[in-house]
């Protein structure tokens, strides 16, 4: 007799992974893809759809055939996606015609800037910073460029469900429709008036479905989850209790649910959690999200440097660094400075390092210093506890100093999750509950590590250092 087992996607800014996992939450199989990104300059960054499609084929393959040898019969299949992107592509026969407009692009400022008067009726609606890099000016520009009703443009997870499922549904679901700009979180649908602001044809834009209902196949599996990949790693980590989760994936993303009704909190972007379909209509969970750019692209300007081969090589030159107090300050905030100021304009500062190790040391502080800053901010609101235990995932977790500075700084416990692919197994998690059509058992994640504070003193001295450059930066060009 088969035994159950459900497939979580999840295609990233860098990769694709696709995990097979048991009825009982055991990850069975794991394959993964790497994947290319092109930036032109001047704030454009583009991917190839086809490129992700493939990565996506390639995986779900992978783990498919792994279910078969082992006599698993795949139930469900949920798919999570990096958010804001935009691409076009013709109905007729499927071809690309524009590549994928990251989230990371943020050509269209000017446009938005344009926009300076109605910004507010915007946030509110939206509960989101207005921003280039958010979906609404790329499906404008795309829909201007692509006239005529035989040409998608669409989000990612619309691109990809169009191409897998033979019935070629073009449908987005809440939580990637809550990151465009044109969604009216409150109304939980697109709003006609944002649509006219941005000169978007709401006509032309896919249908919303909730997160969680059947929605076709995907390669011939029944999809029962779509969702946005930050909400996928918070949808599978917030089965710890915690009041916070940290993904330190492409970028740093500190999120945490706030319940059945939405909020608006100025600097962190508001969002719809996770839909699910019942009886009844469509139930909704919201969560507050606090964002910095500086995470993988810090590691990048490493390689860049020739500090560091990989990730691997960070803690031991961490370790090597005599930095103490006030020595020795970085602060790169990789575009966009994230939650909560949002700014563009800010300088990077590269203060009395003249050692590799020290560098890599004082960058690492600055990732973490960004995060910090955030939680700081939401604790004097209010919005989380004073003392918390925070759980992380992500790739830039493997930095045990990294960790230990969070948690000396913040006075808090930091959990590490065993799982490696949180964005993945929330994916699966959530296809799982789906086809199950109730929240069922809890999957067990175990901590891989468990992080309390120590050596407080200088830790704080030099994440108060690197605020208070951080801080005269915001002074200086306000």
């Amino acid at each position: 007799m088969s035994k159950r087992a459900f497939i979580g996607l999840d295609q990233g800014t860098r990769s694709t992974k696709c995990l097979l996992v048991a009825e009982s939450g055991e990850v069975l199989s794991t394959s993964k893809r790497l994947v290319g990104q092109l930036d032109r300059g001047q704030g454009r960054v583009e991917q190839d759809p086809q490129q992700l499609l493939e990565s996506v084929r390639e995986t779900l393959a992978e783990v498919s055939a792994v279910a078969v040898q082992n006599n698993f019969e795949i139930s469900a299949l949920g798919l999570a996606t990096q958010r804001s992107g935009v691409c076009a592509w013709s109905v007729d026969d499927g071809v690309v015609l524009h590549p994928l407009i990251t989230w990371a692009d943020t050509r269209f400022e000017a446009q938005i800037e344009s926009y300076a008067d109605k910004k507010s009726i915007i946030s509110e609606q939206t509960l989101l910073p207005v921003l280039a890099n958010y979906a609404a000016p790329k499906l404008s520009y795309l829909q201007h460029q692509f006239p005529g009703s035989n040409i998608a443009v669409a989000t990612l997870d619309t691109f990809l469900s169009w191409q897998l499922d033979p019935s070629r549904p073009f449908i987005t679901d809440d939580t990637m429709a809550a990151r465009t700009l044109l969604y009216d979180i409150h109304d939980r649908n697109w709003s006609d008036q944002l649509c006219d602001i941005f000169k978007v044809e709401r006509s032309r834009l896919a249908q919303v479905v909730p997160s969680i209902a059947e929605h076709g196949t995907i390669q011939g599996i029944r999809c029962f989850a779509r969702i946005g990949d930050q909400q996928a790693a918070l949808y599978a980590l917030r089965q710890y209790d915690t009041e916070l989760v940290l993904n330190l994936g492409s970028i740093a993303s500190i999120t945490f649910s706030v319940g059945a009704t939405a909020r608006h909190v100025k600097g962190f972007p508001g969002s719809v959690l996770v839909s699910r379909a019942n009886d009844n209509g469509t139930s909704f969970d919201f969560l507050l999200e606090g964002i910095s750019n500086a995470a993988a692209e810090v590691i990048d300007s490493l390689i860049e440097r020739r500090y560091i081969n990989d990730s691997s090589q960070i803690d031991a030159l961490c370790a090597e660094s005599e930095l103490n107090g006030a020595q020795g300050i970085l602060l790169m905030p990789c575009g966009v400075s994230g939650s909560p100021h949002w700014r563009s304009d800010l300088q990077a500062a590269d203060i009395e390092l003249t050692s590799a190790a020290d560098y890599v040391r004082a960058a690492i502080e600055n990732i973490a210093g960004f995060i910090i800053y955030q939680i700081e901010h939401l604790k004097a609101e209010q919005l989380i506890p004073s003392k918390l235990t925070i759980v992380v995932a992500g790739g830039l977790a493997q930095s045990v100093y990294l960790l230990q500075f969070l948690s000396n700084c913040l006075g808090d416990e930091i959990r590490l999750a065993e799982i490696g692919e949180a964005t993945a197994y929330g994916a699966a998690r959530a296809a799982y509950d789906g086809y199950m059509q109730k929240l069922a058992v809890r999957w067990p994640i175990p901590v891989r590590m468990l992080i309390d504070p120590q050596h407080v003193t200088n830790s704080r001295m030099r994440y108060e250092s690197w605020r208070e450059v951080y801080e005269r930066g915001l002074r200086e060009r306000s």
